[in-house]
């Protein structure tokens, strides 16, 4: 899974050192073809607020382990929420999205008690979250991404994509502005970019 922050001065600049970027991802990951956007159900997610701390995603449900310095690990908690890799970890909260088709629900999880803070039902299941700052959260798959706040619970703006992103999406953030986008590449060379609300 790409995690993409990019600093970056405009949009050639960054065709430029994506095109560059994945060249040198592919090579090094020894892959002859096309990194694929959607991140897959399994998947282990650091906790940068805890050493050792880690969100790990299987296909029957979410745990949070710490790993301590002499290599045992305690499980603090597990839920039985699959999750097409709509994951993220803050100081406090893990947020996590099911992929049950019957309600697709959003869960902020207390990470030291695995308690639900609050959960809010969407309408799809997303594959990729990353945050601005402690504010939003931006949930992001091959046709579609919303920007959430974080704080009231209310999606502030999203689009549809005219045609999926078969080959990358990610949140980005411009040096020349500021401002956060979503970055979208269909067919390896069609790159568009989509304003987030004001951070």
């Amino acid at each position: 899974m790409i995690q993409s922050h990019l600093a970056v001065r405009g949009g050639e600049n960054i065709e430029k050192l994506y095109r560059v970027f994945l060249c040198l991802l592919v090579a090094a990951m020894g892959l002859g073809g096309v990194l694929p956007a959607v991140s897959a159900v399994d998947g282990n997610y650091s906790d940068y607020y805890i050493t050792g701390g880690e969100l790990v995603s299987n296909d029957t449900g979410v745990r949070y382990q710490i790993t301590k310095s002499d290599n045992t690990t305690s499980v603090k908690w597990t839920r039985a929420i699959t999750t097409d890799g709509a994951v993220g970890l803050q100081r406090y909260t893990a947020l996590v999205q099911s992929n049950q088709a019957t309600e697709y629900r959003l869960n902020a999880i207390n990470k030291y008690t695995g308690n639900n803070r609050w959960s809010m039902k969407l309408d799809q299941a997303y594959s990729r979250l990353q945050f601005i700052g402690g504010k939003y959260a931006v949930l992001m798959n091959a046709n579609k991404f919303i920007q959430l706040n974080l704080y009231t619970h209310k999606i502030v703006t999203g689009k549809t994509y005219d045609t999926p992103a078969d080959t990358f999406f990610g949140l980005i953030k411009s040096k020349k502005n500021g401002n956060y986008y979503v970055m979208t590449i269909t067919n390896e060379t069609n790159f568009k970019f989509f304003k987030l609300n004001p951070y």
